[in-house]
């Protein structure tokens, strides 16, 4: 019996439309950090931390001032410093109970007082005078800026100063450590832990990337973990080409194909970047451009390629000048590879992924459409994911599709989009599958093609001649 009531009064009942849930351009950067100087208890080892600011970095993962060593470092000034992007996702792989070595009679100016070696374990640090070990309570050893150890004398010493000590060693970070695994405890390490992200950062990365690692076998599952995950959702990877092997551009397709580097979720770059003396991963400086681009969008549509890298000029890994100009350029876009050119400034240059030119359909070969379809993906279960279980009744349907199409709608009408619309279709749901409980959506995307290609013909128009007789 309803409850008596006299007068007049409002209720309140859910809105009908449901809003998307908004998806940036995260990546997920595996790689060495100098861990080394973080507290023991501190430190993140094979676990995704988000970072904001190179703050983050220093706190959990080590922040010193050797990018050419280690790669989170590297990840970190270009995101950070160059291009002013945030979050990322940083994984270290490297662990100083096995990754290290050990490093005997450092001679110690006794002037500067400073071991200018990074990676140094702190807690192995050991002092001598003149081969004698100078008892702790006589100084003081702890670490600059840079990452180096600075040692102050409480006591007078005798003799030349010298150390042993271990010190973190990147180069014994093997595939291995890359690829990881699960141990019996559930415990995930290397590339396996991108299937936590999400539960311990609230983010799905859109693109994943091991710079410095060049092996088939990581850069294939890295691949596939992006592409797949928690089983439902899709991202890039950023790959870069060796420049140790691969030193002329000549070279770049065969080494692309033998490597099969042709996922349509793959953006394949060569060779490597510099700004002033300090050299770069290309994947690093790509990725971070797409982020910036992305996020000054709100949105994947628009291309990175032609875009503001922070470079002046190409390298090979030894700092060797390469140059490129628009025709090997675009030839080594026309084989599903990105590279950087000189035109005006320094730009960004390749639309393709990986796939091209063995792929020609188009949500597989732009990069741009192919990250809106991961991104549409990624938004339409993050937003529906509410609806499962809910009455599969024609309510809920119209909310999915009047929803979808109110967003396509603004999409199209800024330029995003050249069309789209999501139908619920009888022929698509037979009775079958309804009473299993299997409802099916029909996605309709159209995302806008990056003008490749411009082309304008010129022709001399002799009738402009007759001007002369007016």
């Amino acid at each position: 019996m309803a409850q008596f009531f006299h007068g007049i009064r409002t209720t309140e009942s859910p809105t009908s439309i449901v809003a998307p849930i908004k998806t940036g351009t995260v990546p997920i950067i595996f790689g060495t950090s100098e861990v080394n100087l973080v507290e023991p208890s501190e430190r993140a080892i094979n676990k995704p931390v988000l970072c904001y600011s190179q703050k983050d970095v220093a706190k959990y993962l080590g922040l010193g001032n050797n990018s050419q060593s280690f790669t989170i470092t590297q990840a970190s000034d270009v995101f950070f410093k160059l291009y002013a992007v945030a979050p990322v996702i940083f994984v270290n792989v490297l662990d100083p109970a096995k990754h290290k070595k050990s490093v005997t009679g450092t001679e110690i100016d006794s002037t500067t007082l400073e071991v200018r070696e990074a990676g140094i374990l702190l807690d192995t640090f050991v002092l001598k005078a003149a081969g004698t070990e100078v008892i702790e309570s006589k100084y003081r050893a702890a670490f600059t800026d840079e990452g180096y150890v600075q040692i102050v004398l409480l006591e007078e010493v005798t003799g030349a100063l010298t150390a042993d000590y271990s010190v973190i060693d990147p180069s014994k970070v093997l595939k291995a450590d890359y690829i990881g695994g699960e141990n019996e405890d559930g415990v995930k390490t290397g590339l396996e832990v991108i299937n936590d992200c999400y539960s311990l950062t609230g983010i799905f990365p859109s693109i994943g990337l091991v710079p410095g690692v060049f092996d088939t076998e990581v850069i294939t599952i890295l691949d596939t973990k992006m592409g797949n995950q928690n089983g439902l959702i899709k991202g890039l990877s950023f790959i870069d080409i060796p420049t140790t092997t691969v030193k002329k551009y000549q070279d770049v397709a065969a080494y692309k194909k033998q490597n099969n580097l042709t996922s349509n979720q793959q953006y394949v770059c060569w060779p490597k970047v510099k700004l002033g003396d300090t050299r770069y991963f290309m994947s690093l400086q790509a990725a971070a451009l797409k982020a910036k681009v992305d996020g000054e969008n709100g949105s994947p549509y628009e291309s990175p390629s032609n875009k503001n890298l922070k470079i002046d000029g190409l390298c090979l890994e030894d700092g060797a000048t390469i140059t490129l100009g628009l025709d090997t350029a675009n030839y080594l876009n026309s084989q599903g590879v990105a590279t950087a050119i000189n035109f005006n400034s320094w730009v960004l240059w390749g639309n393709y992924t990986g796939a091209f030119p063995g792929t020609t359909d188009v949500k597989d070969t732009f990069l741009c459409v192919r990250d809106m379809f991961n991104t549409e993906q990624k938004s339409f279960i993050l937003t529906y994911v509410n609806k499962v279980d809910k009455p599969g009744n024609r309510n809920q349907i119209d909310s999915i599709v009047e929803s979808q199409n109110i967003k396509y709608n603004g999409l199209t009408s800024a330029g995003i989009l050249y069309g789209g619309k999501v139908e619920f279709r009888e022929e698509d749901n037979p009775i079958t599958d309804l009473i299993g409980g299997t409802f099916k959506f029909k996605l309709f995307l159209s995302p806008t093609i990056p003008m490749q290609e411009i082309v304008e013909d010129f022709e001399f128009d002799p009738e402009a001649i007759k001007t002369v007789f007016n």
